[in-house]
């Protein structure tokens, strides 16, 4: 539901209930007070503290929401002439937690000073436990607040700690605060720092419009994927960005009426677009409906308004990867809206997604987007107005957030296929990690999974640069020696390919795979005795793999010793009777050396 832009409680301002106690007017009930409590908003909301931010003796509350403003202070100013005493405990840090967690404390009243009235009569004792996390995702002040009423005496206060002791604490007076220590000391505390004053605000809900602006907080490279260009050639999609310039890429229909309005203003506003360095890729989806290259309409619209820059069609999964991209960097769900908009700048990061048409001012106005400091970005990205609390945690809830973005486009785009687009991800999560042996383990391992999908490819000179990388953030990583040898070996470097094999049985001599590599490497140069030698290791470590009993065939038939090459094709038979290069083989074998049968003779 919440990646599909849903709420879970969407549409419901929020609720408070009065506890009536026992007044017998209420019917002993929970009254509704939501409206006249002024906290009746209709916010998304999820957690609550309460705590008495303001120090004057009532409790504020903070509410966090999923949607903006993402957090909410509600100072209590209701006018009461009632008395508190508020407490912290401390625990000795041995039978008890410093917290004190699970204490449980008693606050006894002098009932003589009460007001009259069965209501009140009844808070003769007031009972709180310490607690770790309050409701959802919360946590509020761990000083417990006792409100008493018009009490002006404190009898006494029973502290019951876990472990089993308790204490008594007397001669603590009204409307102060204390802290209580294990053992009996009592410590009164100073009256709590008046906090700046917060602006007062009232959050406006924007109305529902037909446009959006996402400017981005994550910032992540743009997946370089392949489109279909105007003479109806495969080409990606940033070769068409201006080389120190921006590029909007625009999806649209051409059954869209505000699709073709907005490529009519682009086209009215061009010459500011080029002044600005911006380039667009009209990229038409209709033809992904069919996965083929479409009609020529696309193409005679643009023309007949006079459009002036690049334009192609959506083919091949594109028009579904763009819109994971959208998807995944907006947190909804679904298909891909028309028109959509994708602004990448001039180092091929995602900077912003407009939803709707946009505006030639606003694309001009959101060029420096990926230069702002993460605080900044933050800032714009928010829809309503609001005050930023820049502190370590939000910090680091940006960090977070940058690297669950990263994480879940790069595993989409893998899912669907785009396996180097993926790497890149990875790649870029990697160095954004802070320098240490497990940055290093995780860029080796980023290049070592493109090198292998390179290879796959058979790009061998790519796969050899890729699994370079991989080695030099992790020099001893055997898999990415072998492998490198691999695509030496089919570029023909063969010197260079037997050095990375041979390091790689240094490193891990278990590793048959480098080991018939190398082996086949001997029996390409000729140099058969050496490739018997590795043949053997790997036929002793796998008795049943008739492919290098065969290869160790080879190299014993090449050097003469026709009887025992004539063992090992024998061998490839009996496990594999239609293994016809070995039966041929053996043919030659028996052709070319007398029997020792003299019937035979």
């Amino acid at each position: 539901m919440l990646d599909h832009g849903m709420s879970i409680s969407g549409n419901e301002r929020h609720c408070v209930f009065l506890n009536t106690g026992a007044d017998e007017r209420a019917g002993e009930k929970f009254a509704c007070v939501s409206a006249v409590s002024g906290l009746d908003v209709p916010d998304d909301g999820r957690g609550v503290s309460v705590v008495d931010w303001d120090g004057d003796g009532d409790q504020d509350l903070w509410i966090s929401n999923r949607n903006a403003p993402r957090i909410r202070y509600f100072r209590n100013d209701t006018r009461s002439e009632n008395n508190f005493v508020e407490l912290r405990l401390i625990g000795n840090g041995k039978t008890t937690s410093r917290d004190a967690v699970g204490a449980r404390v008693e606050v006894f009243l002098e009932p003589g000073n009460q007001e009259t009235g069965k209501l009140n009569d009844r808070k003769e004792r007031l009972v709180k436990t310490v607690h770790i996390g309050q409701g959802f995702l919360s946590q509020s002040s761990r000083w417990l607040h006792f409100g008493i009423g018009k009490s002006d005496r404190i009898e006494k206060i029973t502290v019951r700690w876990p472990g089993g002791t308790r204490e008594e604490f007397k001669n603590l007076k009204i409307n102060q605060r204390y802290q209580l220590h294990q053992g009996g000391v009592v410590r009164q505390m100073p009256a709590r720092p008046v906090t700046g004053p917060l602006p007062a605000a009232s959050p406006v809900l924007p109305e529902a419009a037909d446009r959006f602006r996402v400017p981005l907080v994550a910032i992540v490279p743009m997946p370089n994927l392949p489109y279909i260009n105007a003479s109806g050639q495969r080409e990606p999609l940033l070769d068409v960005k201006p080389a120190d310039g921006m590029l909007l890429i625009n999806c649209w229909s051409t059954t869209c009426i505000p699709c073709l309005k907005e490529l009519k203003e682009f086209t009215d506003h061009a010459q500011e677009l080029r002044d600005a360095n911006i380039n667009v890729l009209a990229l038409c989806l209709d033809a992904a409906k069919d996965d083929s290259a479409g009609s020529s309409q696309p193409a005679d619209l643009l023309k007949n308004m006079g459009y002036p820059f690049s334009y192609g069609d959506a083919t091949g999964g594109l028009g579904g990867a763009l819109s994971t991209i959208h998807n995944v960097m907006t947190a909804t769900g679904g298909l891909l809206p028309v028109p959509t908009s994708f602004l990448v700048d001039q180092s091929g990061q995602l900077v912003a997604i407009y939803k709707g048409p946009v505006s030639v001012e606003t694309l001009i106005s959101d060029k420096d987007h990926s230069s702002l400091p993460p605080w900044e970005r933050f800032r714009r990205a928010a829809n309503l107005p609001g005050t930023i609390i820049e502190n370590d945690v939000l910090e680091k809830a940006l960090i977070k957030g940058d690297h669950f973005a990263r994480t879940r486009l790069a595993n989409h785009l893998e899912e669907q296929g785009w396996s180097h687009a993926a790497s890149i991800q990875y790649e870029e999560l990697a160095k954004k990690m802070p320098d240490s042996p497990e940055k290093q383990m995780a860029l080796s391992n980023v290049f070592f999974e493109r090198g292998l999908l390179l290879a796959r490819q058979k790009q061998w000179e790519a796969g050899e640069k890729a699994f370079r990388e991989s080695l030099a953030n992790q020099s001893s990583f055997a898999p990415a020696h072998y492998n490198l040898g691999t695509c030496l070996q089919n570029q023909g470097k063969l010197d260079l390919a037997r050095q990375e094999y041979e390091e790689t049985l240094r490193l891990e001599p278990q590793l048959i795979s480098a080991r018939a590599s190398l082996g086949r490497l001997f029996a390409k140069r000729k140099e058969w005795s050496q490739a018997e030698t590795q043949f053997r290791q790997v036929v002793d470590a796998r008795p049943d793999d008739t492919t290098n009993i065969y290869n160790l065939g080879v190299a014993l038939e090449r050097q003469q010793r026709f009887e025992e090459a004539g063992t090992q094709f024998k061998r490839v038979l009996q496990l594999k009777p239609d293994f016809a290069p070995a039966k041929k083989y053996l043919q030659h074998i028996e052709a070319k050396t007398p029997s020792k049968d003299p019937a035979k003779n």
